[in-house]
């Protein structure tokens, strides 16, 4: 049994770790609902930050963030069937809302069939009262669902330490080896 503790996450930062996305995304979506390669992997991945969640060394979901002006999108959410349990996804939501705090933003959407919407609205996201979005190929329209993200003390902002802007993304609450010492 997969316990909480057991699950880490991290960003990918190389190229192993995009080797790891690619396999979750091409087990649950690919072969276990059917997507299409080309509508899956698109040229929004070499843009978007991707999560990766891990029990031990064993790369077992991933999310695609994409950052707007006033939001994050959560895109392409992927648990790999064997790994499956109430833990996975609500920790994969802690931990990218996190890291989207920490950069300032106070919003996560995501788009989701109704089907599923309600697993959604059980991590915090309500839906909201836009239409839904039809796609091609797709018998349902996807709703948008939104989720509040509490403000944080250490958001980085144009009035943060200067330093903080020279920080590596995994790490902006760490100072880097370069930084000088006060």
């Amino acid at each position: 049994m997969i316990r909480p503790e057991d699950i880490h996450f991290k960003l990918a930062t190389t190229q192993v770790d995009m080797m790891h996305v690619a396999a979750i995304r091409g087990i649950c979506n690919l072969e276990e609902v059917g997507v299409p390669a080309a509508h899956e992997f698109d040229e929004n991945d070499n843009f978007a930050t991707h999560a990766l969640g891990y029990v031990g060394d064993e790369p077992v979901s991933t999310v695609r963030l994409r950052f707007f002006g006033d939001f994050v999108k959560l895109e392409r959410a992927c648990v790999r069937p064997k790994y499956r349990n109430r833990h996975i996804l609500p920790k994969a939501i802690e931990s990218v809302s996190r890291y989207a705090g920490q950069k300032g933003y106070r919003r996560i959407v995501t788009h989701a069939a109704p089907a599923t919407a309600r697993l959604w609205r059980l991590l915090g996201f309500n839906i909201s009262d836009k239409a839904p979005a039809h796609f091609q190929g797709h018998e349902h329209g996807y709703l948008e669902l939104v989720k509040e993200i509490p403000a944080r003390n250490d958001a980085v902002t144009l009035e943060a330490d200067t330093v903080m802007l020279f920080r590596q993304e995994t790490a902006l609450d760490q100072p880097n080896s370069y930084e000088q010492a006060a």
